[in-house]
């Protein structure tokens, strides 16, 4: 497999795992953080809109994500990547129309801007999709309506295996992106070898606890090799539904 992030806060599209912010060692630029002050001339300047009220979304990870209300009624999001993650912006643009070709439920997108040339951040201005966040209702849903819920995450899941298989296995920016592993098996020993990294340094758990995992998978060697580079949406499958 090959994975695939749909969200406001962490990216549309996410897919370089080795740019993720506890493994990134690059310095983040303060001076150049986004603001609401920011959003609010980009928003002007690409589209001539202004805005009525505009507050930063208290979750995200990688994006500095507002909130906005137009002097005109509309309900818009406008995304900027956090200066270390600027990257995650090409993979979005990279694979929305992808997504959209496929009929999975994405935001139109009103802007965009892959690099830094105009406002000095990418950007993304897209309309806001309307609900409630799942973890904020889940508990009061029916039987049916989960079930219904876990119907629709299926199709989508489904329609996105239909895209064309990638190179490589990861987080993938484009169809070439040169961070995808040989296999399977080499990405998760990618991922073993970061957790092996973050335990060491926590100090808290036995590392050894690594060396048992690895032997199980690698017994499993044959089928981690024969694993097929289809893509997935990631997140979607735990959370930013």
């Amino acid at each position: 497999f090959f994975r695939v992030s749909l969200v406001y806060g962490v990216g549309t599209l996410i897919y370089t795992e080795h740019m993720s912010g506890s493994e990134n060692t690059e310095t983040i630029n303060t001076a150049r953080t986004p603001t609401e002050q920011i959003a609010t001339s980009i928003l002007h300047d690409s589209i001539g809109k202004d805005v009525r009220h505009i507050t930063r979304f208290p979750t995200g990870l990688a994006n500095y994500v507002y909130d906005v209300t137009t002097t005109t009624g509309e309900q818009l999001v406008i995304r900027i990547p956090r200066p270390d993650l600027k990257t995650f912006v090409e993979g979005a643009l990279y694979w929305y129309p992808y997504l959209k070709d496929k009929d999975v439920p994405l935001p139109n997108l009103l802007f965009s801007e892959g690099r830094e040339q105009t406002f000095g951040f990418p950007v993304m201005i897209m309309e806001r999709l309307q609900g409630t966040d799942l973890g904020e209702v889940y508990g009061q849903l029916s039987s049916s309506q989960r079930q219904k819920l876990a119907d629709q995450i299926i199709t989508i899941q489904s329609r996105v295996s239909t895209l064309p298989h990638a190179s490589g296995y990861g987080y993938a920016r484009s169809y070439e992106d040169p961070a995808l592993k040989s296999s399977w098996l080499a990405l998760l020993d990618e991922k073993l070898g970061r957790s092996e990294r973050r335990i060491k340094e926590a100090g808290i758990v036995d590392v050894t606890v690594i060396d048992k995992v690895k032997d199980a998978i690698h017994g499993h060697a044959d089928y981690f090799n024969s694993v097929e580079p289809v893509a997935f949406l990631d997140d979607t499958t735990t959370k930013n539904v």
